[in-house]
């Protein structure tokens, strides 16, 4: 009973595909009505020629007012409500059949073409939201109203939010606007273990560990990789950066400690930090306060965070026996770290399944793409998805995501915005300490950490590393 009285929107009928243009009409034919009612009472005395003039010029006036004032406050709900109609129309998820119908004046039987079946179909729009439900009724178009969500994607320039029946009725919600939710890079800093990304959408990286960051040139690709790093650093995460094509992630070699270029070098940092995964587990369950199902933010633990920039490129700077061990403590890194807090972020200009493991791939949680690709590198990014992905070239920072129990779909998104005059460096700079302390904090020894950070970590850095371990 609850569910009849239930609102579900507006009902789409066959002649709204027409409904821009009767508002219009009906606006105008009102305004002159009452341009005619108004001058016939204020110019009684006037010939009928010039009343019949004056009215028509009052009314041309007042329909363009009246239009210019109340089209813009509903021209939206009346252009959704209009291509939902033309959909229906367009795709004939109607049926037409002849009809014998009675005459009113001889009583006799005539055959007119009739539509005898228009689907239920209710809408209700707002400015950044639209939902559709549909009757699944049984009828020819039953597993087509199953399967609208690229169609309406691209109708409305918008992101399936959720897709679900509720009591006979197939439901699309879409979400509209999303450059709206564009957030500026000083409004991502993080707030506990998570970081904002978007309005209303951060990135917890104990909830989504793992995150696969894929773009071309010019996509913005780099500018979002740098603000993760910041703000991983702000969380006192403990960083390592592999880039062994040396480009703009190496330049941080001499102002934070943790970066390498070298393929014998990465190994070494990967498998140090795979043994420090196994002790954290280790002294975890000797604390006092141990609870078994808590992670690692129970205990108020920082994350270790792998951060692999062209990842492709990585693996293939690795001979066979590298990348045997590579695999093995990526492995065991993305399949075990989550409790303990080690995760990764992979980077790379097109997603290789050659290169990335299955296992690994399922463990990446938070996937982001930026600029444009090509429909293979989507799918290798996402998946197989039933969405039309649009172009995006020379539009930095634009593209797609999807985060594991967070979004239901792929839907669009923005990068935090990067001014022009944003020095990297010097932020990151200002974090050293910070860096210098996470590195420190996870050294099991003064000697395995000089050695672990051999390439990377500054000679001044080092020393403090060797006298806190010292104190």
């Amino acid at each position: 009973m609850k569910e009849l009285f239930r609102y579900k929107g507006v009902r789409i009928k066959p002649s709204m595909r027409f409904l821009v243009a009767y508002f219009i009409l009906g606006i105008t034919m009102g305004a002159f009505v009452l341009a005619f009612f108004l001058m016939y009472h204020l110019t009684k005395t006037v010939e009928m020629n010039s009343y019949v003039v004056r009215s028509l010029v009052v009314g041309c006036i007042l329909a363009l007012m009246l239009n210019a004032v109340l089209t813009p406050f509903i021209r939206f709900k009346l252009l959704v409500y209009q291509r939902v109609a033309k959909m229906i129309y367009i795709g004939r998820y109607y049926l037409i059949d002849n009809v014998a119908v009675v005459s009113m004046f001889n009583n006799k039987h005539k055959m007119r073409r009739k539509v005898v079946y228009y689907p239920k179909l209710y809408v209700i729009a707002k400015r950044r939201k639209i939902q559709l439900e549909i009757q699944l009724d049984g009828s020819k178009f039953h597993d087509k109203f199953k399967n609208l969500s690229a169609e309406l994607e691209d109708m409305f320039s918008g992101d399936l939010h959720s897709v679900y029946t509720r009591n006979s009725y197939m439901v699309y919600d879409l979400r509209l606007g999303f450059k709206n939710d564009r957030i500026s890079i000083e409004q991502t800093a993080p707030i506990g273990y998570a970081i904002a990304l978007m309005k209303d959408f951060m990135w917890n990286v104990a909830k989504s560990p793992n995150a696969l960051i894929v773009g071309g040139i010019g996509g913005g690709k780099t500018f979002f990789l740098f603000t993760l790093v910041i703000n991983l650093l702000k969380m006192g995460a403990k960083v390592s950066i592999y880039d062994v094509k040396r480009s703009a992630l190496s330049s941080l070699s001499d102002v934070i400690p943790g970066v390498f270029t070298e393929a014998e070098h990465i190994i070494k940092d990967m498998k140090a930090t795979s043994e420090a995964m196994i002790e954290r587990y280790k002294s975890i369950r000797k604390r006092s306060d141990y609870q078994a199902g808590k992670d690692f933010t129970y205990y108020k633990i920082k994350p270790v965070v792998l951060v692999m920039d062209e990842f492709v490129a990585l693996q293939q700077s690795l001979d066979k026996n590298q990348k045997l061990e590579f695999d093995k403590y990526l492995r065991q890194i993305s399949l075990m770290g989550r409790e303990a807090g080690y995760l990764m972020i992979l980077t790379t200009q097109r997603p290789d399944a050659k290169f990335m493991p299955a296992d690994v791939r399922d463990q990446l949680s938070l996937r982001v793409a930026l600029g444009s690709m090509s429909d293979e590198g989507y799918r290798m990014a996402f998946g197989s998805v039933d969405k039309t992905f649009l172009s995006f070239e020379g539009e930095k920072g634009r593209g797609y995501c999807f985060m594991d129990g967070v979004t239901t779909r792929v839907r669009s998104f923005y990068s935090p915005h990067v001014p022009s005059d944003y020095d990297f460096r010097s932020e990151i700079a200002k974090l050293t300490d910070t860096a210098a302390a996470a590195w420190a904090h996870e050294a099991p020894s003064a000697k395995e950490a000089v050695e672990t950070v051999d390439e990377a970590m500054p000679r001044t850095r080092i020393r403090e590393v060797i006298l806190e371990e010292d104190k």
